[in-house]
């Protein structure tokens, strides 16, 4: 019985065989030739890869190493503002806006000066401190406002 042979081409470009079949999956089984390897079928003048014939397909099927890992996400890299920075500000602005309305300005003086405390007390986790004292200031104004108002109203 008169079986094919088969040449391969090395990783280093050198040409190996004849080899029978057997010996390529041993070659292929050892890494020594993969999917890749240029091989030339005995009789041919063409070089195709292994992966190519038939008679190897099985041995040579790329399987996709998986995915790497993805990284752990972090919300935040670094302090974030203070959740009642903001709000305190906006109190402030609303007081002032309102010509010295008390609620919003008492407001805005206990949620800004919370938010300041916190900051303070934790400046590797919040920032946000400008906003925090812009907040109490505006809140101090706008109940400046609405004492001198009250007060220009009295007799």
């Amino acid at each position: 019985m008169n079986q094919t042979t088969y040449m391969v081409m090395g990783a280093d470009h050198h040409e190996y065989g004849p080899a029978t079949a057997e010996h390529v999956r041993e070659w292929i089984q050892q890494g020594r030739a993969d999917g890749d390897s240029l091989v030339q079928v005995e009789g041919t003048k063409q070089w195709k890869p292994l992966r190519s014939l038939p008679e190897f397909a099985d041995l040579t099927r790329t399987i996709s190493p998986p995915p790497p890992p993805s990284p752990p996400t972090q919300a935040v890299d670094g302090p974030r503002p203070h959740y009642l920075a903001t709000p305190g500000f906006v109190m402030g602005v609303l007081a002032c806006f309102f010509c010295g309305s008390s609620v919003f300005a008492i407001l805005g003086l206990v949620l800004s000066g919370i938010s300041f405390a916190g900051i303070n007390d934790r400046p590797d986790l919040y920032c946000g401190a400008k906003l925090a004292v812009a907040g109490l200031a505006l809140s101090i104004l706008a109940l400046v406002l609405h004492v001198s108002r009250y007060h220009a109203v009295l007799p």
